[in-house]
Formats: structure tokens, sequence, C-alpha cells
């Protein structure tokens, strides 16, 4: 059956239950209604609207107290590989009590790793909407301010609810609200037994190339040290017997050093077998 279309002033009760379709949502943002501000009609697609990122950002996975960062109008957010960013949208929604808002992947994005946390905005929000999006890839990728960052897809419920959204967004409290309260603290993490730097640890957090990387690390940085050692003992030794070294004996103590190395990572490389 065909949804009717609506009326250019509806009131909020008379919207049909379910997913408004395009011309739902353009008659209702053409009368202020469900997107109040920086409307765009060709940003309306089939059952959904694609929202754009304003030019604010916040790098809620910064350690910086001040985590909003505001482009230029010509600027561009680079956004690093494997890390996030919330991004404001440009539009402004008022949702009614009887609406909600579905914030979903936009499939062109999807495909180079920009993915947008799947969320939506409570029956009685109002605001600008603040987009978590995770580069899933290994590129650093471009968000230009005015590009599509994701959709969302408007509901309409049977009845409207109890308790609507009350309180402030993030955006409209100059901060963003990052719950640090659930980051693990050294304590938290002895008492479970985890070591962050272990290779065990780092093989599950990051995978096996880059624990095997870390122990080759660690296995040279060892040697180098060792190595500086032996050569330093092995020239003041020389100069405290003879008083001077000659470039010969300079280099026959280096590679006597470095064989010295050699030696005792080969003799404890033997014995952990």
């Amino acid at each position: 059956m065909t949804t009717p279309l609506l009326p250019r002033a509806l009131p909020t009760d008379a919207l049909p239950a379910g997913t408004l379709v395009d011309a739902d949502i353009e008659r209702l943002a053409g009368s202020g209604q469900l997107i109040v501000d920086a409307f765009e009609p060709e940003c309306v697609k089939q059952a959904c609207y694609e929202l754009r990122a304003s030019t604010i950002f916040y790098e809620t996975g910064s350690g910086r107290e001040d985590m909003r960062v505001e482009l230029g109008a010509e600027a561009v957010y680079i956004l690093r590989p494997q890390s996030y960013v919330t991004i404001i949208s440009m539009e402004s929604i008022e949702l009614p009590t009887n609406v909600m808002g579905r914030v979903l992947t936009k499939g062109q994005l999807f495909s180079i790793g920009l993915l947008p946390v799947n969320t939506y905005a409570d029956p009685g929000f109002s605001g600008r909407l603040g987009i978590t999006v995770y580069n899933a890839s290994y590129r650093h990728l471009i968000i230009k301010p005015g590009q599509a960052i994701a959709k969302i897809e408007f509901s309409v419920l049977p009845k409207a609810v109890v308790r609507p959204y009350s309180g402030q967004h993030g955006f409209a409290t100059g901060i963003w609200p990052v719950p640090t309260h659930l980051f693990a603290k050294p304590a938290d993490l002895s008492k479970a037994g985890v070591v962050p730097d272990s290779e065990s640890e780092l093989a599950m957090t990051y995978g096996p190339e880059v624990a095997r990387l870390m122990r080759r690390f660690r296995f040279y940085e060892r040697r180098v040290w060792l190595q500086l050692f032996l050569t330093i003992s092995a020239f003041l030794g020389a100069v405290a017997l003879f008083g001077r070294v000659d470039w010969v004996a300079a280099l026959a103590l280096g590679i006597m050093a470095n064989l010295g190395t050699h030696l005792l990572f080969w003799i404890g490389g033997e014995r952990r077998r």
C-alpha cells in the first residue's frame, strides 16, 4: 500500500508509523521540522538522509584535555589509520517524541574502511549530532567539511515515548563527554595479570607480526648495549695497560667485542633451549 504524501504543516501525532520515505522527509524539512538547520534536498535519498561533516571534530582518542579541532572552511581533516574521531554534523535535527533516528553506514565510505558507529537519536532529541567514525584501513583518509559521512533513517513509533530525551548534547555544552572512568589503570591491569608490553599481550592486541617485531627489537637492543659495554671495557683496559691504542688495536678490539657479543648470545640461546 502506498503511503500518502504528508501535508506541508503536519502535526507530529499524524505521522504514519514506520520508516519515513523521501517525500515525507522533504515535506517535513520544508515545513521546518525534523531537519531544522542546514537541510540540503540533494542529501535526501530513498528512505534516509545523508548527514554531512561540519568543520568541528572531537579527537576523542587523544590524551589532550581539549579534544576539539575546528577546521577552516577549505581545510580537510586527515584521519590516521586505525584511529577514530567524532564529527559534528552540519545539520541540526529536531525529533518529535514519537520519532527516532538511526545513524547508519554509508556504503561508499565502508568500501574504503571508514566506518561510522551505528547509533541512534532518541525521540525528543534536538541539536547537531556527533558521529564517531573509525578508520579501519591502513591508509590516511581525508574528511572534508560538507562531505556526506553517514545516513540517518527516521522511524515513526506507534506512540510517543513517556520519557523523551532531555539534557544537552555534548556539542551544545562545548565539551565532548569521554567516560575516562572506564580507562584501565596500572593497578587494574596488575590485578588482572595483564602486562601491556609483554609479548603475549602485544600479540593479542596488535597481532603476532607486531609481537615478533618487538621481540627482534628487544633482542638487538640488548645486543647493542652488550657490545657497547664490551667495546668500552676493552678500550679502557687497553689504555690502562698500554697508555694508548693505535688504529690497528682499536679495530682488533672492536672485532673482539663483536665476536664476544655473538658468543654470549649464542651461549644464552643454547641454555634456553
